[in-house]
């Protein structure tokens, strides 16, 4: 047994006992993404302990390398497009344990240490600042968070007319369109979960791929970790893979996880050809209606500010980065990365090689970024 997994019931029951709500925290994310992605990165789970040998602090990181060399240290699956990381800490002890823990992560060998997307409300934060660490605070992943009240009235009283009016109409066309004939669908069992996840495959690729996107599971390493996640996640009761069947189509997937009061909408795929008005909408105002009903207190949208998100009323929530440049190897690094990002889109405003330009910049920044 690695000590990864010697970990995991000290590790779940630390977490049960923290202020940190973060599912990708988690001993379930993590194990999952080292299961899919453990040969690109090296352990480096950091630890705290009390006097009598009880777990008081975890910090759940990992080291990668990127193509110049630069070896970052960070949280685990840090590299997914996702966010809320944290250190976790048995609540009311992180004056003691974060600092502790910054101590040990010091002594860690890297040249860039990245603490990225980390809650706002996060009890990790201030003792971050207070390290005396040399750490760049940043903006990190914008996650907009809707509030959920008691009802469903609640969540769309509050809304501009319009678009009250807009979401009460889609809900009510439905039934007017598929009378007896469509329902909102949760997949439970591993069949169920499977080809739901197939079918989001296939209708989230088909949306973004005709829009010139490559999409979420474009790369079948991760897609084989987002579907032996969904799993997981389902054995641990997190899973909410919704399914908007109307007419006897799937015109909607939505895979989700409800964690510790939170629901994070994840991935989508939707027809956006269906008969349908508006699925994405419907669906989303059946899974409101579910957390409500479920007693979950937050919506979280997820990364990207998206127009739709805050047409339901979500409010803009910035995670936070701190980032320590190490060594002078990565600081070089650094100082070429904002050169060329400079140079070059500063030329690619410029017609009539601005796409030639812009391509040439996206490849150069690829190739000098440190792993994120």
């Amino acid at each position: 047994m690695t000590l990864f997994d010697s970990l995991r019931e000290e590790w779940e029951r630390l977490q049960d006992d923290s202020s940190t709500d973060s599912f990708f925290a988690s001993w379930t994310w993590c194990s999952t993404w080292v299961r899919h992605f453990g040969s690109d990165e090296q352990l480096a789970l950091v630890t705290e302990r009390d006097a009598g040998g009880a777990l008081i602090g975890l910090a759940p990181l990992s080291i990668t390398r990127g193509r110049a060399g630069i070896a970052q240290l960070g949280f685990i699956g840090a590299a997914a497009p996702v966010e809320h990381f944290d250190f976790i800490v048995k609540r009311g002890l992180e004056a003691v344990a974060v600092p502790a823990m910054l101590a040990k992560i010091e002594a860690i060998p890297h040249d860039v240490l990245c603490l990225a997307n980390i809650l706002p409300d996060s009890p990790s934060l201030p003792l971050l600042r207070a390290s005396g660490i040399a750490f760049e605070e940043s903006e990190g992943h914008v996650a907009p968070v809707l509030e959920l009240p008691g009802d469903m009235e609640s969540v769309l009283a509050p809304l501009p007319k319009k678009k009250n009016e807009r979401f009460r109409y889609y809900r009510r066309r439905i039934d007017r369109d598929f009378p007896n004939d469509w329902s909102c669908a949760t997949a439970t069992s591993a069949s169920e979960i499977d080809d739901a996840f197939g079918v989001l495959v296939r209708l989230h690729q088909k949306h973004w791929t005709s829009r010139g996107e490559r999409g979420a599971f474009a790369d079948e390493r991760l897609t084989a970790f987002y579907r032996d996640l969904a799993h997981c996640a389902a054995e641990r009761g997190w899973l909410r893979m919704y399914r908007l069947i109307a007419g006897g189509k799937v015109v909607s997937v939505d895979f989700a996880f409800v964690y510790r009061g939170r629901f994070h909408h994840f991935i989508n795929g939707t027809d956006f050809e269906s008969e349908v008005d508006s699925p994405g909408a419907v669906l989303h105002y059946c899974m409101i209606e579910r957390c409500i009903a479920e007693g979950v207190r937050e919506y979280d949208m997820m990364w990207g500010e998206h127009d739709y998100k805050y047409d339901w009323g979500a409010k803009r929530r910035a995670d936070r980065t701190f980032t320590f440049y190490a060594t002078t190897r990565a600081r070089v690094v650094r100082r070429a990365r904002e050169l060329v990002h400079r140079l070059l889109w500063s030329a690619a405003a410029k017609p009539p090689l601005s796409k030639a330009v812009a391509a040439a910049a996206a490849r150069a920044l690829r190739r000098l970024r440190p792993p994120l």
